[in-house]
């Protein structure tokens, strides 16, 4: 646990440097999250991080180390016009104890607090009345909500999963913003 705890805190130093709430370039591994994707995958893949199979969307799929933790699962998605990075995504492994699992997602919100600021928007909390004990039937259930956001535009999502794993999102506002006009020129050029 002790060897999880301190790689958990070590993970914010993947994360991006820039004004509290007001984050436009994010980083992870010491890259911009950023450019073409298959340029980003290609960076990750040079670090030791290996393709997984494909999926039935554009996303690609990588396993690797995370801030010292194996068999991470990290997730690009590209921006529909533009092949940009859009979201990068990491599963950390699943977790069966709920004592453990919090304590990961606590570890890690505490750090983007100490670098970020206060979350934009947190939810901690169960659905329904569960009994101490029993906190891993309600995840399972899907009657658990831990979230937190932090950005404007919620560019960094911190979240237990129902899967039982610590999930970080990074999302590009910028190239969202890019693919979404060129969508709309498309749109006002066809009608």
């Amino acid at each position: 646990m002790k060897k999880i705890t301190l790689a958990i805190i070590a993970i914010i130093a993947i994360s991006i440097s820039s004004q509290a709430q007001n984050i436009d370039t994010v980083w992870f591994k010491s890259h911009p999250i950023d450019g073409l994707a298959s340029d980003f995958i290609k960076l990750l893949e040079s670090d030791g991080f290996i393709k997984g199979q494909p999926t039935h969307t554009k996303t690609v799929s990588l396993k690797g180390n995370v801030s010292g933790i194996d068999s991470c699962l990290v997730f690009v998605t590209p921006a529909e016009n533009t092949g940009k990075v859009y979201y990068l995504t990491i599963h950390f492994p699943v977790v069966n104890n709920w004592t453990d699992i919090r304590n990961q997602y606590l570890i890690i919100k505490d750090a983007l607090i100490s670098k970020y600021g206060p979350c934009m928007s947190s939810n901690e909390g169960f659905l329904g009345s569960y009994s101490e004990g029993e906190e891993m039937k309600a995840l399972s259930e899907d009657k658990v909500h831990y979230t937190s956001m932090w950005g404007k535009d919620m560019n960094i999502t911190l979240t237990i999963s129902k899967s039982k794993s610590i999930r970080l999102r990074y999302k590009n506002v910028a190239n969202e913003k890019e693919s979404l006009r060129i969508t709309r020129e498309k749109l006002a050029k066809d009608l």
